[in-house]
């Protein structure tokens, strides 16, 4: 489900949450997806990202459900692991709440954020201990995590942004670059997949559209930039298909999942259809990551 370093968020079939470091094969156990703290719910999984959610209420020693089902999907989440001191964060979003859980929690329940209005969310990216969320209605709030508990410091309104949807296009990508700055990625798909990238004006808090990156890259899975060095290329965008399903609610089954997306040229300039050949298993679900190991990048 998501990314920290050479750490995973896992959720198999069990409904079972934990923490995979892919090169050492450590694993962190994680509450349950049903410990949610205060409410009592059962989910059946039906799908990848789909659940059944059903109510349950408790008379004496016994639990009963409500009988009522809901369809619900689960697919926005972050990661943050500390690779040395292994401390680390978990964010998932079910409708219009959050679920989070840190080192040195109750290892038993997730402990919940509500979200104001109800808005749901469309995107989550965590960067120097803050959460950045994206509503459906381009509005974004922002969570400080420093102080353990999380506290909203920041919100920024569909009036400030000042953006309209066009049809075949969706405002749906939240990233951070390395020097803080918010950018909103805007997907367009006619025949092909183009993308416009807006930056917010601090100091007006308005979006104004932008034609160059600079000298940085975007890693959109992981909702944020990278210096364009070591194999990197300055304004390019490195994505996959799993974070264009998220927003279009299509299948790309049968497309190749990883490839890179040269933003001055607007087009396609690198698959990895190879790798999709050599996997014996649909490689539909593979995403970019950036990959550490002893507190040290691999790339």
């Amino acid at each position: 489900m998501a990314t920290s370093g050479s750490w995973f968020l896992m959720l198999d079939h069990r409904t079972d949450f934990y923490l995979l470091n892919l090169f050492t094969r450590e694993r962190i156990r994680l509450p349950t997806l049903e410990a949610i703290d205060g409410r009592q719910m059962k989910f059946k999984r039906v799908g990848e990202s789909d659940f059944l959610k059903t109510f349950t209420y408790r008379e004496g020693y016994r639990s009963y459900s409500s009988g009522l089902s809901t369809k619900v999907v689960i697919e926005n989440a972050v990661l943050w692991v500390d690779e040395r001191s292994r401390d680390y964060l978990v964010v998932w979003s079910i409708e219009c709440f959050f679920a989070y859980h840190k080192k040195g929690d109750n290892n038993k329940t997730w402990k919940v954020i509500q979200l104001k209005k109800n808005e749901g969310c469309s995107d989550i990216v965590f960067r120097e201990s803050k959460l950045y969320v994206l509503n459906p209605n381009l509005n974004i709030t922002v969570f400080d995590f420093s102080s353990g508990s999380p506290n909203e410091c920041a919100s920024f309104t569909s009036q400030d942004i000042g953006l309209t949807l066009y049809p075949l296009s969706c405002f749906g990508h939240l990233v951070i670059t390395l020097s803080g700055e918010v950018l909103l990625i805007k997907t367009r798909r006619y025949g092909i997949y183009s993308f416009d990238v807006y930056k917010m004006d601090p100091k007006s808090s308005k979006w104004r559209e932008i034609y160059s990156l600079g000298n940085e890259a975007i890693l959109l899975d992981l909702g944020t930039t990278i210096a364009a060095k070591d194999g990197f290329g300055e304004n390019s965008l490195y994505l996959s298909n799993h974070k264009l399903c998220r927003y279009n609610g299509s299948s790309l089954c049968n497309e190749n999942s990883n490839y890179v997306y040269d933003f001055l040229r607007r087009l396609v300039v690198q698959r990895f259809q190879h790798l999709a050949d050599l996997s014996p298993v649909p490689f539909k679900d593979s995403r970019w990551f950036f990959p550490t190991f002893c507190g040290k990048s691999l790339l």
